[in-house]
């Protein structure tokens, strides 16, 4: 057979190869060319694959269906996943490092989960403190028994027993020397893009662990592929040497040019072939893929009316304000007017919020500047529980106040979240209903926010407050919110500016 598995996990060689293929793919990052029992061997990891000649897929084929194994995983059977989570189950059956790309709420967590066989080993999840409650949950809804949950740099080494172990990357380096004897059947690490950095405290000490894993499984909603500059360390913590050094993987992939100081990676290059190779190692799936599978979202674009007058007004103070500062850009004299506009949904705002809770939910209200988020908190009546997230919050003050969140009782109970935490780590899924209160620029930051409250579990309802006025109608336009971001979603600050600007 010209292919052959190799030792290692998720690699093979080629014996023989094709010499004019071999010059052609010298420099693909990751291949290696060397001499096995007299003749030449490509060794390649499986992501290189798709740039193999045709007749040597095939042969690879053939040795991987061989190799297939139709071994149950324990908890695989449990009813608790759903159809494309089976499906996806079972690729990642066949690899030991693979990227769970999951959209938000699409249910990374129940699949990382199943994936997991105790007969490997221990099962240790990495990832934000404010993930721990959702890992909690899960592990012991799927596998029947808690997970031991490390919380600070001084907690005592585990009893032994623990089936599976959570620990926060803030405090991971702490407890390295304990876990690096256990043996870990899956290492899960959460929120991955996390460790796009190479050499930082939570690098380091994810690094540690990865000989002991017999499956390294990464989770992220956050579309970090579209920047190769910073996705190698991702990949090589996943499949190590696959993708080559660092320099050699931003030469072939990150659109690598000189510079007066150095090599310069602010593009992109080599997209279809970094695109099919990452295809073999990552599942990546949208909300718009699955939605049949899903309950539905009701989104509703709620205006409020302005007079002329206090448009006018409000114009005059934005200018007012600007010119205080010195300076007039398109940015900050928009940035100024979305506050001024805010302060006139703060009513409304508080009115939908109340007529929710009547309704029997716990609504979640989105608010971007800390200002019109503390007057929002005050229009609320005292009998009335109103809790504040903000950006600024450290994590421990983040878990107290969600914890308050899902302890009390749906009808009496508000949550003001500030836009900044959107992308942070948190299950707000205890609340089926989020308000609007400001958008944000970014297309990205308004839908991590929106899927906090989402679970496939129940409908779910997102209100956006707007008033209506020619900048913030333009920037629900720009946002494309009636079609859930479809065609606003890869646009950046600049972009959404100008198509507001006209």
């Amino acid at each position: 057979m010209p292919v052959e598995r190799s030792p290692r996990p998720d690699w093979y060689y080629w014996c023989e190869p094709d010499m004019d293929w071999c010059r052609e793919n010298a420099e693909q990052p990751g291949l290696r060319f060397e001499p096995l029992h007299g003749r030449l061997a490509v060794f390649y990891h499986v992501s290189h694959v798709p740039t193999l000649p045709d007749e040597t897929q095939r042969a690879h084929n053939l040795i991987e269906q061989a190799d297939r194994s139709t071994h149950m995983f324990p908890f695989e059977g449990s009813g608790l996943l759903r159809g494309y989570q089976q499906t996806d189950l079972e690729f990642l059956k066949r690899r030991r490092g693979a990227l769970l790309a999951y959209e938000m709420r699409l249910g990374k967590t129940p699949l990382a989960c199943h994936l997991h066989d105790p007969a490997e080993g221990l099962l240790v999840v990495c990832g934000p403190l404010a993930a721990r409650e959702a890992w909690r949950e899960w592990i012991e809804r799927t596998t029947g028994a808690p997970p031991y949950l490390l919380y600070g740099r001084k907690d005592a080494d585990p009893a032994p027993g623990y089936g599976a172990y959570f620990v926060h990357y803030e405090v991971l380096d702490a407890h390295t020397p304990f876990l690096i004897l256990q043996r870990i059947g899956t290492l899960v690490l959460d929120e991955f893009h996390l460790l796009q950095s190479r050499g930082t405290q939570k690098s380091s000490a994810v690094n540690a662990l990865l000989p002991r894993a017999s499956k390294i499984l990464g989770l992220t909603g956050t579309p970090c592929w579209n920047k190769p500059k910073s996705l190698w360390n991702l990949l090589h913590t996943l499949t190590p040497g696959a993708w080559g050094t660092q320099f050699e993987f931003r030469k072939r992939y990150a659109g690598a040019t000189p510079g007066a100081h150095g090599w310069l990676y602010d593009g992109i290059s080599n997209a279809e072939e970094l695109q099919a190779r990452l295809a073999t190692i990552m599942v990546r799936r949208t909300w718009q893929e699955v939605v049949p599978e899903l309950p539905p979202t009701t989104r509703v674009i709620e205006p409020v009316e302005l007079s002329g007058a206090a448009y006018t007004a409000i114009e005059a103070a934005t200018m007012k304000v600007a010119l205080a500062r010195g300076t007039v850009t398109q940015a900050g004299y928009l940035a100024t007017l979305r506050r001024k506009l805010a302060e006139c949904k703060i009513q409304p705002a508080r009115d939908i919020a109340m007529q929710a809770m009547a309704d029997g939910h716990k609504p979640v209200l989105w608010v971007w500047h800390n200002e019109v988020g503390d007057t929002l908190a005050t229009s609320f009546p005292s009998n009335v529980h109103v809790l504040r997230l903000r950006a600024a919050d450290p994590a421990p003050k983040r878990e107290q106040i969600l914890a308050l969140f899902r302890a009390h009782t749906a009808g009496r109970c508000v949550l003001i979240a500030g836009m900044g935490v959107a992308g942070v780590a948190l299950d707000l899924s205890c609340s089926d209903y989020a308000i609007f209160v400001e958008l944000d620029w970014t297309p990205a930051v308004v839908y991590q926010a929106e899927m906090r409250t989402f679970h496939v579990s129940r409908p779910h309802v997102v209100v956006y407050l707007h008033a209506d006025d020619p900048v913030e109608t333009a920037l629900v336009d720009a946002l494309d919110l009636k079609n859930s971001f479809a065609a606003a979603i890869g646009l950046a600050t600049a972009d959404i500016i100008g198509k507001v600007l006209g």
